[in-house]
């Protein structure tokens, strides 16, 4: 079944909102991405109407640079619920920054090691990301390499987001429309998807449920814990068409955020 219209509960967080004078904004990847990740240590919120008040979320300023603490095109956030840490992908500067909740600089890892990051998602001992020649790689939590992976036999397409639980890691490929599944260890397990999604972008787990984002078609697919489709979920308000959908993240209260970089909104469906 189709969700029409999502019981018609959306609202709207506008990243031009975040705008400071002599400090430059956060790509709004990561703006969207930063809510993706963070969320379920923010203190948020009993009911949708709280949302919009909260227009500046984490670290949402920062200044352009290669320095400590700068960014050239930050994208994807990891939260690691542990330690408490933020880690970053500072794509052009191709490395990640690991930061504080109060978004004080830690450190910084990957530099020489990593090329045009995409996103990221944090274990309980490890971190992963995808990038853009297309192969996934993982550290440390401390930031020491441990291995890299281009799909072998199974050649990526274009890795894009990615999620972990506690024994897997969930992959989109977007140019083949389907999602791997690997071991911590970085060994292909089997894929699902193919003919049933259209580009996934995104992926988040919530309860026994994968939820993946479409990037063109403003759908999100569930999926059971065995991958098998169980509905597609059509992405609408009756207010503007969102035809540009990137990031996704699931509150701990069951709502959906998603970034719609078409109308450069962050929209909140339940």
């Amino acid at each position: 079944p189709i969700v029409k219209d999502f019981d018609n509960r959306s609202k709207i967080l506008e990243n031009s909102k975040v705008e400071v004078e002599d400090l430059c904004l956060v790509s709004f990847r990561c703006y969207s991405d930063m809510i993706r990740k963070s969320i379920d240590e923010i203190d948020l919120i009993e009911h949708i109407p709280e949302y919009v008040g909260r227009e500046h979320p984490i670290l949402s300023k920062c200044r352009v640079g290669v320095g400590k603490g700068k960014f050239k095109n930050p994208r994807g956030i990891a939260f690691d619920k542990i330690r408490h840490k933020l880690y970053i992908c500072d794509s052009s500067n191709c490395r990640i920054q690991v930061f504080n909740t109060v978004g004080k600089f830690l450190h910084s890892f990957g530099n020489n090691q990593l090329q045009e990051l995409h996103c990221i998602c944090v274990s309980k001992d490890f971190v992963f990301i995808t990038e853009a020649k297309n192969c996934v790689t993982k550290f440390t939590l401390q930031g020491m390499f441990k291995k890299s992976f281009d799909g072998g036999a199974v050649k990526f397409g274009r890795i894009y987001g990615v999620d972990c639980s506690d024994e897997f890691l969930y992959i989109c490929d977007l140019r083949y429309q389907r999602i791997y599944i690997l071991d911590l260890n970085l060994n292909y397990i089997k894929q699902f998807g193919s003919g049933e999604i259209k580009y996934p972008a995104d992926i988040s787990r919530h309860s026994d449920r994968i939820y993946i984002l479409s990037r063109s078609v403003s759908s999100i697919y569930c999926y059971d814990k065995y991958c098998t489709l169980q509905k597609e979920i059509e992405l609408s308000d009756g207010e503007k068409p969102m035809t540009l959908t990137v990031f996704m993240v699931i509150d701990p209260k069951g709502n959906f955020l998603v970034s719609d970089e078409s109308n450069q909104e962050i929209r909140i469906f339940s």
